[in-house]
């Protein structure tokens, strides 16, 4: 199928479907406690609403300044589950978020082993207590 027809039937598919006050305030409150369990806190996020043109939701970063947005798209697809669907989009872009400087060390022209070694162990040492937590 071409590109173009996919975008057309992906266009018919998003109707406007506003995501309300609550809705967003749950997304809110799950990144916070996504940042709180994945030890971000040393991350300035900003939390927003915005169109993302067909993505529901959106991770963008500083990783340098240790500075995110996360966005949630403020239009929905009919027939979604929005509070759990809000759930989940909530923990994917911490992930990104948690994974950003991992990310951003592979990008440096100029980096260390040890850099890398330390990200790495950072990222093994809070996935270790969150799984024990899950167990």
């Amino acid at each position: 199928m071409p590109v173009y027809v996919f975008a057309e039937v992906q266009e018919m598919l998003w109707e406007i479907m506003k995501v309300t006050q609550r809705e967003f305030k749950l997304f809110k409150a799950e990144c916070l406690r996504y940042q709180k369990m994945l030890n971000l806190m040393d991350w300035v996020i900003s939390i927003t609403k915005n169109d993302l043109d067909g993505s529901l939701g959106r991770c963008t970063t500083r990783a340098a300044n240790r500075v995110a947005n996360i966005s949630l798209c403020n239009v929905w697809p009919s027939g979604e589950g929005k509070s759990k669907g809000v759930e989940l989009i909530a923990a994917h872009e911490m992930t990104h978020l948690f994974l950003a400087t991992l990310s951003f060390l592979g990008e440096c022209r100029y980096v260390t082993d040890s850099e890398i070694d330390l990200e790495n162990e950072r990222l093994a040492v809070v996935l270790e207590r969150v799984l024990v937590r899950v167990k």
